[in-house]
């Protein structure tokens, strides 16, 4: 399925979101939630209680700064209102003059990348600290340094969207996708207007054969914090998919899930047919994200991954919004879309009459010689005929045999327009 001219302008979404000092809990973060609410309408703001226990974790507090800068000689060197990530995310407050040598201990930098800020956090270990691109390093040359971080830890919730549309069965697909990440906007909110786009496209569907459950989260502690409380959603949660890090030049990388033999090679026919350059890694072999809380012991959702990493501007203040191409973005939701895609038209299939089919009678020898475009379908033809039961469906017989999803499809879908066979329905279900 190629873009839609009125689905959601992901362009648009990003522009509003990107610049926020989005972290796990702050007022900035509800903010972008709020952002996300107005483009899926029927979408729910849900908190989960600061402080308290998910499965073995806890979630932090809520986090606002006031001010952080440092200052020699009466000159500032750095300010938090220069960039939020000149403050390490989740910084303590501290107030005092202190030397060089114990600056540095609480100083970071990037010298592969010296013109950079990186992004430091540090949620679950109380500590302060400051970012500075490589080349200010030479700034600081002085004895001593005045330090004023003001920041506080406050009760409240930490806050997550979800955005529920109902199918024919209560089999559910997840999109898990993150909303932190200060200021950047590759990393993780490409993903999440991604597979916004999604969700608006999927809502204007007369039929859904899935549900799908959408969700905007603090990476991993978000999910955890949603699954812990929604056990109804892990256990009708089928399948899930992670998209982040969409918008650059590189090419396309698809994770695989933990086990699921059929998610995996759907994602990996739909990148083959997408004629894009792009590799497949083993589960968690490429940068993790919140498939670590879906497709684990416990929960039990195969999910799968899309991204481009890895990029130089990763996880510093490069990934701003000028780093997005928004036609690698279509790109990578277009791949998205037709994971889905596959996934909603699976089906099961019944001949009607024994025997090979006569393709000749029907009209449907492929004239290959007039047209090379159908050579892969007829060189096809042996392998479909008599790999077909009515045990297994299309994408089963698919991987079982080898053949690509599209040439097996080419056939099936020809022998039911043709009343040569009959459709039944494929529906996963939660083991």
């Amino acid at each position: 399925m190629k873009s839609n001219k009125n689905a959601i302008d992901m362009m648009e979404v990003l522009q509003k979101i990107a610049p926020l000092n989005r972290t796990l809990a702050s007022k900035e973060t509800d903010q972008a939630l709020k952002v996300v609410q107005e483009y899926l309408p029927g979408s729910t703001i849900k908190g989960f209680t600061c402080g308290s226990k998910v499965w073995t974790w806890q979630i932090p507090m809520r986090w606002e700064v006031t001010k952080a800068t440092i200052i020699a000689d009466g000159k500032v060197l750095v300010d938090f209102d220069w960039h939020v990530l000149h403050l390490v995310n989740y910084s303590q407050s501290f107030s005092g003059t202190i030397s060089k040598e114990e600056l540095l201990e609480h100083l970071h930098s990037d010298p592969k990348h010296p013109e950079q800020i990186p992004f430091v956090f540090s949620f679950y270990e109380p500590k302060w600290g400051f970012c500075i691109p490589h080349s200010w390093m030479e700034k600081f040359t002085y004895d001593s340094y005045d330090i004023e971080i003001e920041t506080e830890f406050e009760q409240g919730d930490m806050n997550v969207l979800e955005y529920f549309l109902p199918g024919e069965s209560q089999e559910t697909i997840i999109f898990c996708n993150d909303i932190c990440h200060p200021s950047q906007a590759n990393d993780s909110l490409t993903g999440l207007v991604a597979a916004m786009n999604i969700m608006s496209e999927l809502k204007k569907r007369t039929k859904r054969k899935y549900s799908y459950l959408f969700l905007a989260v603090p990476e991993t502690i978000g999910s955890i914090a949603y699954l812990a409380n929604n056990p109804d959603v892990i256990k009708n949660g089928i399948y899930g998919i992670v998209c982040e890090m969409l918008g650059t030049d590189g090419p396309l990388v698809g994770q695989q899930s933990r086990s699921n033999d059929y998610l995996n090679f759907i994602m990996q026919q739909v990148l083959n047919e997408s004629g894009l350059i792009y590799s497949t890694v083993p589960f968690l072999k490429s940068v993790g994200n919140d498939e670590k809380s879906l497709d684990v012991q416990g929960v039990d959702i195969p999910t799968i991954s899309i991204t481009r990493y890895p990029y130089k501007e990763y996880h510093s203040s490069a990934d701003n919004i000028d780093l997005i191409c928004s036609k690698k973005l279509n790109e990578a939701k277009d791949i998205i879309l037709g994971v889905v895609d596959y996934l909603e038209k699976d089906y099961c299939i019944q001949m009607n009459h024994p025997g090979p089919v006569f393709l000749s009678g029907y009209d449907l020898y492929p004239d290959w010689r007039s047209d090379p475009k159908l050579e892969q379908y007829w060189l096809s033809f042996i392998d479909v005929m008599y790999g077909i039961n009515d045990k297994q469906s299309i994408i089963e017989l698919a991987l079982l045999n080898e053949i690509p999803i599209e040439n097996f499809f080419y056939w099936t879908d020809a022998f039911c327009l043709k009343n040569l066979a009959s459709q039944k329905p494929h529906v996963i279900n939660k083991k």
